[in-house]
């Protein structure tokens, strides 16, 4: 079906292009040559469009005219007519017999010349418009911004197209001019088109009955008129029932467009019909005077004015297949009806103080004083334009773009929400839970992460596919998405992201693909990268524009300013627990550590006085073993307490986790666990303070070792990660297959004294966090009940 399709549109294509080719060289041709002074069809119909400069419609010609004779002669057909004009000269006159409904009348018209300003607005107006027709149909089309009738929608602007671009070579050399009279199929169209709103789809057998219905009344109006083209009067009736038709399809449009903002529950697709509506009624009016005028033999429209209101119509089209902000249409319209509102009422007060003063002071308005006081009002009204502007502004907003509006008062009361001293966790909840309900969107992830938080990372999502986008998130910093992002403040879109950088980290940009991500927001605090906020599309199936950036850029703005802040008073709080727990340090060694000394050597001796097989040996061990305990205990708070301070130099990551694993060894033999090493890397250098580099291993693996079930294994991994968007980095991964853990337990992990061990200090983890932080690394922890945990850390790697 999609190579029928294809092929159906290029033929429709290459037909319109080819009709206006045609077109515009029998165009050419006329210029310079005599003029009847009105444009007329095959039939001798005076035809719709006209100019009221012209000498015919001064004269008194009107559209529907029916020309039977010229000079007293009888004219049986337009070829008559057509070569009796091209044999005059410019300024003979000829008079043309008419019958105008029950009228019989003589009307003396002036021959003239086709000069360039009449050939630039009956000709290059419209063939203009018409290509502008196509080329939208195309763009819709082809490069797929509307997923549902592009077809459809290709086909009426190529109708209207070639309509427009052979509209006036079919009122001169009369060759296309059997195209215009298949108006009456592009009110079909319209209504097949409007009949795609989603909210249509209840209402299924109704709409496919009534285009049925459309389709076969415009096509036997068509047929007909292209059969009694050359009968006047038949065509002036053909065209009256067409001018009701259209006015029918019309009706149709708006009941669509009601049922659609009535049925929908997304205020994003009910702004876009409010729009739609006024830009409907704007140029399906002027196209229905236009039809209607031949029902009348008054001189009502012109072609002026219907290219006026006419080329604004392939606008609303693309505007209404597609439901998207099409360059910033939003904007424009917001921006032009607020101003031209204020505009007008400043210029109507203008002339209404004018024309008061002078009707009231008569003898004085060219005196000094009327003129100082008109320049001042002048000024006090561009300080009233502006006001009134804004006011305006914001009541176009709240009626006809209600969804901008509640999103910029949602950004206020987020403003308000979001202070200091908010938990990370918290700032995601509150912002997921706004950013969910204003856009509906079909994907939601908000991803903080930061060094002073103990390198932890906190995922809100709004869909539940928070392990999905986390076991990727890795592939985004090595790949460099995160240093691109980092670079700048503004949103970025996926599709935009794939021309300029796919071929940069291409696995991350078919990750978010995959995902549904379509746009991705930074939050940046000093050119430092927080976090990010991942969306799909909004409910609605709107992609995210220009006006929606302008509420994420102060978001993210504010996001970044909160969690600096969160950042601060944790770093305060930390540094104040470590006061707290050096001045325990200093109790620790005085009051404990000495007698813990005395304990262990007393105990040691008592050992030596008895045999392994005395009860009193056996407490004497019991006595030893605890104060060990205890010592160790005291040894890891004045390590977290009172940390020395680093002794860097370039040092091997292989050598000092080959030490780490022999000096273990004995107690991965007594469980059974084997440990795997996997190097992809030769020989990575890193600069570190090796003994506390071995500390924070040591208690990562004795962790593991603990953790892990019997005749099972360890996996430590390293290898180089290669940016090209920054710094290489040295990844170490330490993972086991044991119990593993769940996510509120991962969560405070880090945090001092947190322990879900009998026998633990609840240090170990928060002295890794704190070397890794020394060293200027990162660590990320992904862990699942019953499947294992495993600790992913990325050095630095010096130049």
């Amino acid at each position: 079906m999609r190579p029928l399709k294809l092929f159906v549109a290029w033929t429709v294509l290459i037909v319109t292009l080819a009709a206006a080719a045609l077109s515009l060289f029998r165009a050419v041709e006329t210029l310079g040559k005599p003029f009847a002074g009105f444009f007329f069809g095959p039939n001798l119909l005076v035809t719709v469009g006209q100019r009221a400069e012209w000498e015919g419609v001064k004269s008194g010609i009107r559209p529907m005219d029916s020309i039977t004779a010229v000079d007293g002669v009888p004219i049986s057909s337009y070829r008559d007519l057509a070569k009796k004009i091209s044999s005059a000269q410019p300024g003979d006159t000829f008079i043309y017999h008419i019958e105008r409904l029950d009228q019989t009348l003589d009307i003396a018209v002036k021959t003239s010349k086709t000069n360039l300003n009449d050939f630039i607005i009956a000709f290059l107006f419209p063939y203009l418009m018409g290509l502008m027709f196509v080329l939208f149909g195309a763009i819709l089309y082809f490069f797929d911004y509307a997923p549902r009738g592009r077809l459809l929608y290709l086909l009426i602007c190529c109708m209207i197209g070639l309509i427009c671009t052979s509209l006036y070579e079919a009122q001169t050399s009369f060759l296309l001019f059997r195209v215009l009279l298949f108006y009456p199929l592009i009110g079909a169209l319209s209504v097949h088109l409007f009949s795609l709103f989603p909210e249509s789809r209840v209402h299924r057998w109704f709409v496919r009955v009534l285009l049925y219905c459309l389709y076969f009344v415009a096509i036997v109006l068509v047929v007909f008129k292209q059969i009694y083209l050359m009968k006047p009067s038949e065509m002036v009736f053909l065209s009256e029932a067409s001018s009701i038709f259209v006015l029918a399809c019309l009706a149709f449009n708006y009941y669509f467009l009601i049922q659609g903002y009535y049925e929908t529950r997304s205020q994003a697709i009910k702004d876009k019909i409010k729009v739609l509506g006024i830009g409907l009624f704007i140029v399906t009016s002027f196209l229905v005077t236009w039809s209607t005028s031949i029902l009348s033999d008054s001189k009502v429209f012109f072609l002026d004015e219907g290219l006026l209101l006419g080329a604004v119509f392939p606008i609303f089209m693309a505007y209404a297949i597609v439901r998207k902000n099409i360059f910033q249409l939003d904007r424009i319209i917001r921006s032009g009806l607020s101003n031209g509102a204020a505009a007008i009422f400043v210029f109507s007060l203008y002339l209404i103080v004018y024309g008061g003063l002078r009707y009231l002071f008569p003898n004085e308005h060219s005196g000094p004083v009327f003129r100082w006081f008109m320049i001042l009002f002048f000024f006090f009204l561009g300080f009233v334009f502006n006001r009134l502007r804004l006011l305006v502004n914001k009541w176009v907003a709240r009626f006809l773009f209600r969804s901008q509006y509640n999103a910029k008062e949602a950004l206020v009361k987020l403003d308000r929400k979001l202070v200091a001293g908010m938990q990370p966790k918290v700032i995601a909840e509150t912002v997921g839970q706004e950013l969910a309900r204003i856009f509906e969107p079909t994907k939601l992830f908000i991803v903080l992460f930061s060094n002073q938080f103990a390198n932890r990372r906190w995922i809100w999502s709004v869909s539940g596919h928070v392990f999905d986008i986390e076991k990727h998130l890795p592939l985004f910093e090595s790949e460099g998405l995160m240093g691109e992002l980092s670079k700048e403040r503004h949103p970025r879109e996926t599709p935009s992201l794939e021309e300029t950088h796919m071929g940069s980290f291409p696995q991350s940009i078919a990750t978010l693909k995959a995902h549904d991500v379509e746009l991705i927001v930074p939050i940046q605090s000093s050119q430092k990268l927080l976090g990010v906020i991942l969306l799909g599309i909004k409910g609605s199936g709107e992609t995210f524009d220009a006006s929606d950036f302008e509420f994420f850029m102060p978001l993210s703005e504010r996001m970044g300013i909160v969690l600096d802040n969160a950042e601060l008073s944790f770093e305060a709080e930390r540094q104040s627990r470590l006061a707290e727990l050096g001045q325990m340090a200093s109790i620790l060694i005085h009051d404990i550590k000495n007698p813990l000394s005395t304990i262990r050597i007393s105990s040691g001796s008592l050992k030596k006085r008895f045999k392994s097989s005395d009860p009193a040996f056996e407490l004497a061990t019991f006595i030893d073993e605890e104060a060990q305990r205890m010592d160790h205990t005291v040894s890891e708070i004045l390590t977290y307490a009172k940390p020395i301070g680093v002794q860097m130099k370039r040092c091997s990551l292989h050598i000092i986790l080959e030490k780490l694993v022999l000096k273990l060894k004995d107690r991965f033999s007594q469980k059974q666990v084997q440990v795997e090493l996997q190097y992809e890397s030769n020989e990575p250098q890193i600069e570190a303070d090796e003994n506390r580099l071995i500390r924070a291993f040591e208690n990562l693996l004795v962790n593991a070792l603990e953790a892990s079930k019997v005749n099972s294994k360890i996996l430590i991994r390293t290898r180089v990660l290669g940016k090209s968007n920054g710094p290489a980095k040295v990844e170490v991964v330490i993972q086991d297959f044991g119990k593993g853990m769940d996510a509120s337990t991962r969560d405070q992990i880090f945090k001092p004294f947190y322990t879900t061990k009998a026998m633990g200090t609840g240090l170990g983890l928060a002295i890794v966090a704190q070397v890794v932080l020394e060293h200027g690394a990162k660590i990320e922890v992904e862990s699942q009940k019953n499947k294992g945990t495993k600790f992913i850390i990325r050095f630095p790697v010096p130049c």
